[in-house]
């Protein structure tokens, strides 16, 4: 196992190095869980929370907790979910916009084909648009056609067990301008108890010319090693273990270096940047969902979540877990 694997992953003009990425999960990283990750370092590229094309245009840095980033946050690429062209490509323009004033603006855009969730494919969106190839086609053109940042996609396996059609769907989108493809190797009605068969991403590898990005089940740092090395992808998209150990991306790309974190440190410093960077009412919410995650580097962390969970308040929610880690203190400094 050597970092020096790691290999620099190029998308466009952007260098995304080392090769490891943070998956966008609604709800979960956004600006405070990327600070977070930045403070431990080894991100090669940061990404939003998914957002949705028709809501960002109401969207401006100074105000919007949702588009706004900062500078340790680089390369950093916004996530957009939507099937209307137009739309779409109307919110990469703004976000390119809105940003010209500051001289920074995004590295690069992600467009959402691979969200499961029902709520999502009901409006035709993520993973409805694997089963509409022409709407599909259209939302790439559109958008290729305004920005010149690197454009890339995330998919699932697609809606049945035919991975022809997937290597068609992905030929597809990097004729009309795609730079990368990243596949979560699951199809759309799998739940994440089967495990994703990453032997699919290392097969769409071989049939694209464009980088391929695996996503799933990352739990460790050897995982990424292991995945790399099996399917000879480009890079990893790492999700669920990023909100669980925000440490992650630094421990992959220094895996001999032992260090200490301090759990319950790591936790007040999560919530100082709630504080600092959402207004009163929306950080509980995010506070829960961090915490749903961050859980389970505790043995009874189900506990820690459920108590967390019923809280009324930051305040309570604060004290609750303060509680916890009080009566779990032999657990709150690990060596990893």
């Amino acid at each position: 196992m050597q970092a020096s694997t790691l290999k620099p992953l190029h998308i466009r003009q952007v260098v995304i190095d080392p090769p490891l990425i943070l998956a966008p999960m609604a709800g979960v990283t956004h600006i405070a869980l990327r600070q977070l990750i930045a403070g431990f370092g080894g991100c090669g590229l940061y990404v939003s929370e998914m957002l949705s094309s028709r809501r960002v245009l109401h969207e401006k840095p100074a105000t919007s907790f949702f588009i706004n980033f900062l500078p340790n946050e680089r390369p950093f690429f916004y996530q957009l979910m939507g099937n209307d062209p137009e739309s779409m490509a109307g919110a990469i323009c703004h976000l390119e916009n809105v940003w010209e004033e500051t001289g920074q603006g995004p590295d690069g855009f992600d467009i959402n084909m691979g969200c499961s969730a029902p709520v999502i494919r009901r409006q035709g969106c993520g993973s409805a648009l694997m089963r509409d190839p022409a709407v599909a086609r259209k939302v790439v053109a559109v958008c290729r056609k305004v920005t010149e940042r690197p454009l890339t996609v995330k998919i699932r396996l697609g809606w049945k067990e035919d991975f022809e059609e997937t290597v068609r769907f992905s030929l597809m989108l990097a004729e009309e301008g795609i730079d990368a493809v990243t596949l979560h190797p699951r199809l759309v009605r799998e739940k994440l108890k089967r495990r994703a068969r990453w032997q699919y991403v290392g097969m769409l590898k071989k049939e694209l010319s464009i980088p391929v990005i695996g996503n799933g089940d990352i739990a460790s740092f050897r995982d990424v090693y292991t995945r790399l090395e099996e399917s000879e992808c480009d890079g990893v998209m790492i999700g669920r273990a990023a909100a669980a150990m925000p440490w992650i991306f630094q421990k992959t790309i220094e895996p001999e270096r032992s260090f200490t974190v301090h759990l319950d440190e790591t936790y007040l410093l999560f919530v100082g940047l709630l504080k600092e960077h959402f207004p009163a009412e929306r950080r509980l919410g995010r506070l829960k969902e961090f915490t749903h995650y961050f859980a389970r580097n505790f043995r009874f962390g189900h506990y820690l979540a459920s108590v967390v969970q019923t809280a009324e308040t930051v305040d309570e929610a604060v004290s609750r877990a303060m509680d916890y880690f009080a009566k779990h203190s032999s657990e709150i400094s690990i060596a990893v």
